[in-house]
């Protein structure tokens, strides 16, 4: 009886352990709780049907300062070793491995093999415009919600856009090589007109985006796209975008990144963006998703970690939406 009770102990620990292993941090702004909190309820639930050990952190504090946030989320994963991080609302940013990383700096990124502890993502409406914040976040949840439950058609296939032609040949050989999803669909564009219909016609499951780029606009061959017309006038049918331009999701007002996640008439649940000046054909291997066994963080942490990639100059790299989604099932 006495053994049979240790093994039941033993039984105990042994899932609970288990449970631990898949932590999902979600810090919210408080000031969303309440408008948000049939969403949030809804959002809980389907992390937890997908075997995520969800833990909520309501924050009313201002952080003013990027190393301020470093030692918050050092503390949290002092006590819970998550897998990720989900941010809802706004927080400081500047490059998300060096915030989930307990001793990378840039510095030392140079001459040490580092990989983060944990993948960071961000559902922030704030960068974008003067727009109410809480409606742009109930649609976005909503279609999340979709997502999850297969309302969306998924294919796996990569629909990639480029208007630079003096990259094409080199860009396109890369991803072709690299991607092993599903089709690689490639679009050269010549005109604003053209990046529309490549972008709102396709349904591939993912988008890649190389274009030129600067903080509140991308260009195709000299022709600005501002942020405020790519939150209106994009239908994409991709749930995953990876924008390959300057500035892409710099942390400001009229955030090109954050108009393509927001934009209430898209499907894109995350965009992979830059933060400083990108490097076209350098970082092309490792600016993709590339798996549908890993979670979209996952990808964004094994595509871009110090561990397999050295870096040239600083360029910091941002992960817009849910970090927890998969590709396919």
């Amino acid at each position: 009886m006495k053994s049979l009770f240790f093994l039941f102990i033993i039984f105990i620990a042994t899932n609970s352990a288990l449970a631990q292993d898949n932590i999902v941090l979600v810090i919210t702004d408080s000031s969303y709780a309440s408008p948000l909190e049939k969403e949030l309820e809804v959002y809980k639930n389907d992390l937890e049907s997908e075997g995520w050990n969800v833990s909520f952190l309501f924050k009313d504090k201002k952080y003013y300062s990027y190393s301020e946030f470093h030692k918050e989320l050092e503390l949290q994963h002092s006590m819970q070793k998550m897998k990720g991080v989900v941010l809802i609302g706004n927080f400081p940013y500047e490059d998300d491995h060096l915030i989930s990383c307990s001793e990378c700096t840039f510095a030392n990124s140079f001459f040490f093999s580092i990989k983060p502890d944990f993948w960071v993502s961000r559902i922030d409406p704030s960068l974008i415009t003067n727009l109410n914040n809480v409606p742009l976040l109930k649609n976005y949840f909503k279609r999340n919600h979709e997502y999850r439950k297969s309302n969306y058609y998924r294919n796996n296939h990569i629909n990639a856009i480029s208007s630079i032609t003096s990259y094409r040949d080199t860009y396109n050989y890369y991803l072709h090589a690299l991607y092993s999803l599903g089709s690689y669909l490639p679009n050269i564009v010549y005109s604003t007109d053209d990046f529309w219909e490549a972008v709102n016609e396709s349904n591939a499951t993912i988008t890649e985006i190389g274009v030129h780029g600067h903080k509140d606009l991308i260009t195709v061959n000299h022709q600005n796209i501002k942020a405020e017309e790519i939150l209106y006038k994009s239908h994409s049918k991709s749930s995953f975008i990876d924008l390959y331009s300057c500035y892409g999701g710099f942390p400001a007002k009229n955030n090109v990144a954050s108009a393509f996640l927001f934009s209430p008439f898209s499907r894109v649940l995350a965009v992979s963006a830059r933060s400083d000046l990108a490097s076209m054909i350098s970082r092309v291997h490792a600016h993709y998703v590339n798996s549908v066994n890993m979670v979209i963080g996952e990808s964004f942490l094994e595509n871009y970690s110090w561990a397999n990639h050295a870096l040239p100059y600083y360029n910091g790299r941002i992960l817009l939406g849910d970090g927890t989604l998969k590709l396919g099932k």
